[in-house]
């Protein structure tokens, strides 16, 4: 299962979404999928520090999950806006021994018409060729639902958000209110680093 997002910067959920999908058997494995050149324009972090810090969350040995958790960083590499089709096509491409999945939230529902890649192929083609599963989270409901999508309702609902993670790292809080949000490993990254204001 192919989990895109900018995780910018990554943070509990994130962990606590990649944990649910693989209690409930939904995938052999997830694969975290940082975007490079957002469609809609979004700026985020440097590559190499998103890099850096999902490193920083995935399971080590000895921990659930050990080897089931990864990064790929095709559309990192690639130039231009990265489009959700593109990338499952070549990772299915490139990888034809795995079967590949695909990961939303529920807040990417109310733009999903939107979703289109250079040759104008929509969300449809992502539904008709991958099974795409959406996750819930706090104050998005499950609308619009298209034909095809799947609804993942009884898994545990995400509250956390990264604007809402930006948002308290600007206002330049302490670690231990961060620590319901962020795992101490990132917390330490972006003060070592500075990043965002006050960090």
């Amino acid at each position: 299962m192919v989990f895109g997002g900018s995780f910018n910067p990554p943070h509990l959920a994130h962990q606590q979404i990649v944990r649910a999908v693989l209690k409930a058997n939904l995938a052999d494995q997830v694969w975290y999928l940082p975007v490079g050149t957002h469609d809609f324009g979004k700026q985020v972090l440097s590559a190499k520090h998103r890099l850096a810090m999902l490193e920083l969350i995935l399971p080590q040995a000895g921990e659930v999950n050990y080897g089931r958790v990864r990064i790929e960083n095709c559309e990192l590499k690639r130039a231009g806006v990265s489009h959700s089709a593109d990338t499952l096509d070549y990772l299915a491409a490139r990888y034809p021994q795995h079967q590949f999945s695909f990961l939303i939230g529920s807040d990417n529902l109310e733009k999903l018409h939107l979703w289109q890649d250079q040759r104008g192929r929509d969300f449809h083609y992502l539904i008709d060729h991958y099974p795409v599963y959406v996750y819930p989270r706090a104050n998005y409901a499950f609308e619009p639902f298209y034909q095809g999508l799947i609804a993942l309702k009884d898994l545990p609902r995400v509250e956390i958000s990264s604007t809402q993670v930006r948002q308290a790292l600007e206002t330049g809080v302490s670690d231990e209110v961060l620590k319901p949000f962020l795992a101490i490993e990132v917390i330490n990254y972006l003060r070592d680093n500075q990043l965002y204001a006050h960090s």
